[in-house]
């Protein structure tokens, strides 16, 4: 896409071969792109159905309820959906129930992010696998997912979410050669049982999972003393949830109860971006809720997240502080994998072993796009790995043909 650049005090857009060119710069407002009607490639066979429309307007808006009041109101025309909670209950207004107003859940196949709470191993109290374990039999997914965002979530049981990269079932094949020099030192059942979460009703967390997340923690040297979990010096398990959006406390605020109710003492802190980046760098956290960018084939991205040589290494993405030679010789080999077949069994392994060593808690993702539009605008499909708004047309120009 053409970017507009600076020339002097003014904005002039730079000249491209695309079939779009910017017309107009309203900055911070507005761009307006016109269809280039000699564009060299509109008659190539990938090109055919694609860039339908004449002129293309894109808004912009620094508050998400400012757009959607204006989407409403018939501002523009396709409004993409961020917010659970405002995908739930507010739609039902004239335009929706009179059908002008489209609204619709287009499935994907879009890898998404990793997301979740991505324990700073580096801290002595997240340093043993058990702990960080326990920790993520507390958080209650379902309840969340229920209470919060009206079910609209599917919880993620992988790094690489809505991916054919996702270790699933048991490792077999390439994925099982890669993994078995290492029976001795990976958790035995990794090879006996798939990778798997503990799942609530939606209404608390079982007696059975509180018993199994406080056994961990025993076996790990914390016990129950009255009120509080107490290490063999009598120093409480303690850590603290640094966030940098405040919207996030009231989501996060039932774990922190729920891991009252078994003795910890975890408490959020909501600090400015200018902190929060300054610590993340130095790696001054002990929890913290993160993502992590995936794509269609992961790389050399993978090694910056999850490489023992990143562990010191100030402003890297190891949150994690994961220093792990197992993860290393997988890593290595999915950057030198020759084939898809042997890349995707680096990548599942590598996914296992990540997850049985429970770096992070695993939060939630989307495999559809949440999307409402006028009801004047038609397609066939959608891609699977883009929203392909570029293959959309008008109505009113497909009766005229």
């Amino acid at each position: 896409m053409e970017r507009p650049r600076f020339q002097g005090h003014h904005l002039r857009a730079a000249a491209g071969q695309r079939p779009y060119r910017i017309t107009r710069v309203q900055p911070g407002r507005s761009l307006l792109f016109e269809r280039v009607k000699d564009y060299w490639g509109k008659d190539l066979p990938v090109n055919r159905g694609f860039n339908n429309f004449n002129k293309v307007a894109v808004e912009f808006y620094r508050d998400s309820d400012v757009a959607f009041e204006a989407f409403k109101a018939g501002e523009f025309d396709i409004y993409i959906e961020h917010q659970a909670k405002n995908w739930a209950n507010g739609y039902n207004f004239p335009a929706v129930n009179r059908g002008d107003i489209i609204k619709a859940q287009v499935a994907h196949q879009i890898p998404t992010q990793t997301q979740g709470l991505f324990m700073n191993s580096r801290r002595a109290i997240f340093a043993e696998r058990k702990v960080r374990e326990a920790l993520g039999l507390m958080f209650d997914f379902e309840w969340t997912n229920r209470t919060l965002f009206s079910g609209a979530y599917k919880r993620a049981t992988s790094y690489y979410p809505n991916s054919e990269f996702s270790a699933t079932g048991l490792p077999v094949g390439h994925e099982w050669l890669l993994l078995s020099p290492y029976r001795e030192q990976l958790p035995a059942s990794l090879f006996t049982q798939p990778f798997s979460l503990p799942q609530t009703d939606g209404r608390g967390i079982p007696r059975a999972t509180l018993r199994r997340a406080l056994g961990l923690l025993a076996e790990a040297g914390w016990k129950l003393n009255g009120q509080r979990l107490l290490d063999s010096n009598g120093q409480p398990l303690r850590f603290e949830l640094l966030l940098v959006n405040p919207n996030l406390e009231r989501i996060l605020q039932p774990y922190v109860e729920n891991l009252a109710s078994i003795g910890i003492d975890a408490r959020l802190r909501t600090v400015d971006r200018a902190q929060y980046k300054q610590r993340l760098d130095q790696f001054d956290f002990d929890m913290i809720l993160m993502t992590l960018n995936q794509t269609l084939s992961p790389g050399l991205e993978q090694w910056q997240y999850f490489h023992s040589s990143q562990v010191g290494v100030k402003g890297s993405k190891n949150y994690a502080g994961i220093d792990n030679p197992i993860v290393d010789h997988l890593l290595e080999h999915l950057l030198a994998a020759q084939s898809r077949d042997e890349q995707l069994a680096a990548g599942r392994a590598l996914d296992r072993v990540l997850l049985w060593q429970h770096y992070i808690i695993p939060n939630w993702y989307l495999n559809y796009h949440r999307l409402a539009y006028r009801n004047r605008f038609a397609f066939v499909t959608t891609p699977p790995y883009q929203l392909g708004l570029s293959a959309w047309w008008l109505k009113s120009l497909e009766k005229a043909q």
